[in-house]
């Protein structure tokens, strides 16, 4: 009975939210420019109750959608990102283990020139989940190719090699972003561990990387 009226109430609210995203949509259509209206994040959390994953899994459809709407549209001025990063943040808010909404996410602000809620995306999974080195690997990423702060970008590179299942090129991305943020004393010790760690082929990498600032190793 419960589950039959949650369903009902789940059914009314997107009913009353498209019934409100229709009107607000109105002048922003007629102008041929596409956008996104979230609802209320408390109401829907409120709302949706034993349906959480399945309300998350309808509104990240809905920004893949508008994200493709934004990328085809014509001129920048026609291009409306507005409203994506409380999308996202919604979805991860209802289903915390979405992990293709916060990586792909985090992509699609970045995209969009949207790198701080980038960013803040991807801390906050990072902080649910602790333990999963996937979340501060693409915040080197975020940090590396659209933030370009280097030291950063390092620093989650090194966190993601330190974690369970960590890849190894996680520590070669931070020993390689420690040289391009100046960091030589940094760079050159985190070579010098790869190359203590690593197979032949490791080695090698770790040895060029050294001979570029100035150090040499044995094989």
């Amino acid at each position: 009975m419960r589950r039959r009226v949650v369903a009902l109430g789940l059914a009314a609210l997107l009913w009353g939210v498209q019934a409100a995203c229709l009107k607000q949509l109105g002048a922003a259509q007629s102008a041929g420019i596409s956008r996104l209206t979230v609802p209320n994040p408390q109401l829907v959390k409120l709302a949706v109750s034993d349906f959480d994953n399945l309300t998350a899994d309808l509104l990240w459809m809905q920004v893949i959608v508008h994200n493709g709407e934004q990328l085809v549209a014509d001129g920048d001025a026609m291009r409306d990102f507005s409203g994506m990063y409380e999308a996202l943040d919604l979805v991860t808010d209802l289903d915390s283990r979405f992990r293709e909404a916060a990586i792909f996410g985090s992509w699609m602000l970045s995209d969009a020139g949207k790198v701080d809620e980038a960013r803040r995306l991807l801390v906050k999974s990072m902080h649910q989940h602790p333990s999963e080195w996937i979340y501060p690997y693409q915040l080197g990423f975020v940090e590396f190719l659209y933030a370009r702060r280097y030291i950063e970008a390092a620093e989650y590179f090194s966190r993601a090699a330190s974690l369970p299942d960590g890849p190894a090129g996680a520590a070669r991305m931070a020993a390689g972003m420690y040289a391009k943020g100046n960091k030589t004393d940094l760079a050159i010790a985190s070579w010098r561990n790869i190359h203590a760690k690593g197979d032949a082929r490791v080695r090698g990498f770790a040895r060029r990387a050294l001979a570029k600032l100035g150090v040499s190793v044995d094989p």
